[in-house]
């Protein structure tokens, strides 16, 4: 049963339901369903990931089976008072049954507190009983919005729903759990298995978010560095640029090489090469006077006007395309 319950917070937790209904076999196991999940959910809050534990994480030695780390987030689960739990029964007088359906429909507990999780458990009509008290017909409430079967005996569920005589029958949906046990020990087993694996696929795509953000982070400083220089390109790309209107980019050109080095796994070396290429054939300082004293042969000077465009052609496709490469590491 801890582990059905481990299953359905984790999954509660990844899609973030207001509301649960869980639907037993028996009374006995809808009331221990309901008493037990709040230990269940203090024991998950207590020893949720840390954002140390995802750290320390990353250090850990390599897999030598190259398996991957589960992808966690810290603080997925809510804390224990947050969550509310309840059971109905036959034997429940009616004015206890509208107060649990009150709370369970409005998210709220007995103190009238918001709460983040409201689980309802219950039992189907059988047509053959296996307990010693009455099931309760328990109407779906619009505000349910999960619900989910535990059965655990070998009586074969009726074809109709659990219903009250005015309410509308059981929707079908997808995500619905029927399983129908021949022995109670050997399904128990499967029960666990299934929620084992349920929780670690949840667990994998969590880690993958993980990584993905911390990724965002590492390149999220080069990237801004990157649209920077982009800035400074297309304010030159209308000059004929000299040396001394290369101070701005030479600062850049310094901290996008020390990227490449932080980074080589980006293309960064290309926009390197372009801003290098650029720096070369800029003006001489002095053109204006070279020209008028006829040391200088205009069409010179128009070529290396020319090689300058090129280049910052070159470098702004280059800076695009590293900026594209981190989106895509990132998304």
């Amino acid at each position: 049963m801890a582990l059905l319950q481990t299953a359905l917070l984790e999954h509660a937790a990844k899609w973030n339901p207001r509301t649960v209904m869980t639907f037993h076999q028996r009374v006995e196991e809808a009331a221990a369903f309901a008493e037990k999940l709040p230990e269940t959910a203090t024991e998950l809050y207590v020893n949720d990931a840390t954002d140390d534990d995802l750290a320390a994480a990353d250090k850990l030695p390599k897999s030598s089976i190259d398996a991957e780390f589960y992808e966690l987030e810290a603080g997925r689960h809510v804390p224990p008072d947050r969550v509310w739990s309840a059971w109905l029964c036959g034997d429940h007088l009616v004015t206890e049954r509208r107060e649990v359906l009150r709370q369970f429909a409005n998210g709220i507990d007995a103190a009238g507190r918001r709460v983040h999780r409201a689980l309802l458990a219950s039992v189907r009509a059988m047509h053959r009983r296996r307990s010693s008290e009455p099931p309760v017909r328990v109407p779906l409430h619009d505000s349910s919005q999960a619900t989910k079967y535990h059965p655990v005996s070998a009586t074969i569920p009726p074809p109709w729903p659990a219903t009250s005589r005015n309410s509308a029958p059981w929707p079908t949906a997808t995500d619905t759990l029927r399983c129908h046990e021949a022995d109670r020990s050997q399904w128990a087993a499967v029960i666990g298995l299934a929620a084992l694996i349920v929780s670690t696929y949840f667990s994998i795509d969590q880690l993958r978010k993980s990584q993905r953000s911390k990724k965002a982070k590492r390149y999220k400083s080069d990237y801004e560095l990157l649209s920077e220089a982009v800035v400074v390109l297309d304010k030159l790309a209308g000059t004929a640029a000299q040396k001394t209107d290369l101070t701005k980019l030479s600062e850049l050109l310094s901290r996008i090489k020390q990227a490449e080095r932080r980074f080589p796994e980006l293309p960064l070396g290309t926009v390197v090469a372009h801003l290098d290429t650029y720096r070369r054939i800029t003006l001489p300082d002095d053109f204006r006077r070279k020209l008028t004293a006829k040391r200088i042969v205009l069409d010179d000077l128009l070529d290396l006007s020319r090689q300058q465009g090129t280049a910052i052609a070159g470098a702004l496709a280059a800076i695009g395309a590293v900026q594209n490469e981190i989106e895509r590491r990132t998304n």
